[in-house]
């Protein structure tokens, strides 16, 4: 019998879409922060929490508070350290550092002291 001949038949080539979503963590630090109070030049302890309660926005501006505060002022995908001194306890009594103490000898120790890492995220490669 003669009919219609059926070839083989291709299937539509598929499209996939793959999304790609960098999550990028961070934490505000939990230690204090030592910073200048613009426009009096007040020098003033404060947490990452007193920055999140008003003015978030004015208290993110200041110098190194968006680095040590990044959650609060929605910077964790910006790896940097603060510009800031820390405030935090070790043996016995609180310290306050730089993040450029931190770099300079015993990084792995000082970087697991409460409140350093996430204050310096990239000097402990936290980001």
């Amino acid at each position: 019998p003669s009919g219609p001949t059926v070839g083989p038949t291709t299937a539509s080539p598929t499209v996939v879409t793959t999304v790609v979503t960098t999550v990028v963590e961070g934490d505000d630090t939990t230690a204090k922060l030592k910073f200048i109070v613009k426009p009096d030049g007040e020098i003033i302890n404060r947490h990452c929490s007193w920055v999140a309660t008003r003015n978030t926005v004015e208290r993110c501006g200041y110098e190194g508070v968006s680095a040590a505060c990044c959650v609060t002022c929605g910077t964790c995908d910006t790896c940097e350290d603060t510009t800031l001194r820390i405030k935090f306890p070790k043996d016995g009594r609180f310290r306050v550092r730089s993040c450029d103490w931190v770099a300079r000898l015993g990084t792995v120790y000082r970087c697991a002291l409460p409140g350093v890492a996430d204050a310096c995220r990239s000097t402990c490669g936290v980001c």
